[in-house]
């Protein structure tokens, strides 16, 4: 919040390899009023969770395949889960000779 008030929501991103630290923050996250979306992606493997919230309920969805669509409306996010695995060991950067 700034001095006078207003809520200026910012992306969070927190690195942790802990699984109680994940739920812990999730679970801030979900009490926290203006809160919509969360996503959480895993380092180890191709899996991320979409907790979103939609007229006071929460769901959650695992996209586990790099061409799973990832959306978060609210964000004006939409794009394949091989996005959030760029460049690493999961999804690679492609040199010049390799194809498609």
């Amino acid at each position: 919040m700034d001095r006078k008030g207003t809520d200026k929501p910012e992306p969070d991103v927190a690195v942790v390899d802990h699984d109680d630290v994940i739920e812990g923050k999730v679970g801030l996250y979900r009490e926290h009023g203006p809160c919509e979306t969360i996503v959480v992606a895993e380092q180890e493997r191709v899996h991320a969770t979409v907790h979103a919230r939609d007229t006071g309920v929460w769901t959650c969805r695992a996209l586990t395949g790099l061409g799973d669509d990832l959306v978060v409306p609210s964000a004006g996010l939409a794009c394949k889960v091989a996005n959030l695995y760029r460049d690493t060991r999961w999804q690679p950067r492609r040199g010049r000779g390799d194809r498609p």
